[in-house]
C-alpha cells in the first residue's frame, strides 16, 4: 500500500520480530521499517503523533496514516530521547522485509 506509514512501538523491542508479527494471512506484503528510536514517555510520544498526523489517519483504531515516511522520521527525531522504542514502518513491496535501522535502533 504505496503512500501509507504505519507508526507502533514493539511490545519486546525487537524490531525484526515485530515485523515478522506484521506478516499474517491478510497483509499482502511485508514491512519494512525505515526508522527507529527509542524514547521515554511513549504515551506522550504516540499522544503526539496522533495529533501532528490525525488528519492524516486512515481509521482512528489503527496505526496508519496517508504520510510519506519521511514525514514521521521528520517529527519523530525532533522529540527522541530514551525509552521504549518506537517504529516508523511502512510497506514497500515484497522484498525485503528485515529492519534497516540504525545499529543502535534495534
Amino acid at each position: 500500500m504505496p503512500g501509507l506509514v504505519m507508526i507502533e512501538k514493539t511490545k519486546n523491542g525487537r524490531v525484526d520480530d515485530r515485523l515478522d508479527e506484521l506478516y499474517s494471512t491478510g497483509v499482502p506484503v511485508q514491512f519494512e521499517c525505515a526508522f527507529s528510536a527509542r524514547v521515554a514517555h511513549e504515551a506522550k510520544v504516540e499522544s503526539a503523533f496522533h495529533r501532528i498526523f490525525g488528519p492524516y489517519r486512515l481509521n482512528s483504531k489503527r496505526d496508519f496514516f496517508r504520510i510519506k515516511p519521511e514525514q514521521a522520521i521528520a517529527s519523530l527525531e525532533l522529540i527522541t530521547d530514551a525509552g521504549a522504542q518506537r517504529h516508523v514502518l511502512h510497506r514497500r513491496g515484497l522484498g525485503r522485509r528485515r529492519c534497516n535501522c540504525p545499529q543502535g535502533a534495534r
